[in-house]
């Protein structure tokens, strides 16, 4: 997480704490809380979700959301049932409600779909950078949330299959590539030519295609580059070949 991040989330924890502070703690004629009170805790929830984030990975922080605003809601309900007219403890009242947006927000995110956003151009001309993406996160296996081991397997990873996955040397860091090889395979690409277990992967010029790339040297250049089909498995794409440019 950004520095800039990590400074918008402290302004916001400190601005909703003079909000709370300052704003009346009693109801409305509406029977609503003043509007002060309630923008006091939920620029305090941004605030505390943004600085968790700097240390934790979103889902770990979600997962800590859950739990606290579980806790409230429960306690909440308990209150209700002793006093059927309301809750008169403005915190249990208000922050009660959040629990099943969390909830939904949490299991969807964890069990359903992620979305990423593609960060190079190292996947054109299929996904460009800024492109948003939505992840199906049960395609290989059902996952316990922050431990990341399988519980339910519901598949494996083939060659071809673009794969969102946690940079080895810096977990923070997501890499979204296509897969090539599987366990046992051996990977050769040389002279920009791919083989895999020493069959060449066929490839098809389609053409020369430009797009525009942000440098941190050159500024904004135009990249020119020649395209390709192929075919890994049971998937067909492009890809592109930029002459001049070093193979590893």
């Amino acid at each position: 997480m950004s520095n800039t991040l990590v400074w918008g989330a402290l302004a916001a924890l400190v601005v909703g704490l003079v909000l709370y502070v300052k704003s009346s703690k009693s109801r409305e004629e509406s029977g609503e809380w003043s509007g002060g009170l309630q923008w006091g805790y939920l620029l305090m929830m941004v605030g505390v979700f943004g600085v968790l984030s700097a240390f934790m990975s979103f889902t770990a922080v979600l997962l800590v959301f859950v739990l606290f605003t579980g806790i409230v809601w429960f306690i909440h309900k308990g209150r209700l049932k002793k006093n059927p007219a309301g809750d008169s403890n403005h915190f249990t009242d208000y922050m009660s409600g959040f629990f099943p947006i969390i909830l939904v927000v949490f299991v969807l995110r964890t069990f359903v779909a992620e979305p990423f956003q593609i960060p190079s151009s190292s996947m054109r001309p299929g996904l460009v950078v800024g492109d948003f993406i939505l992840v199906n996160k049960f395609s290989y296996g059902i996952r316990t949330p922050i431990i990341n081991n399988v519980l339910v397997p519901t598949g494996q990873v083939e060659r071809g299959d673009v794969v969102v996955f946690n940079y080895p040397e810096d977990t923070k860091i997501n890499y979204i590539k296509r897969a090539v090889g599987l366990p046992g395979d051996v990977i050769e690409y040389k002279d920009k030519v791919l083989s895999i277990n020493g069959q060449t992967v066929e490839d098809r010029s389609t053409g020369i295609q430009s797009y525009q790339e942000n440098t941190p040297q050159y500024g904004t250049i135009t990249i020119e580059a020649q395209a390709f089909k192929e075919t890994i498995g049971t998937h067909h794409f492009e890809v592109l070949k930029i002459a001049g440019q070093p193979s590893f």
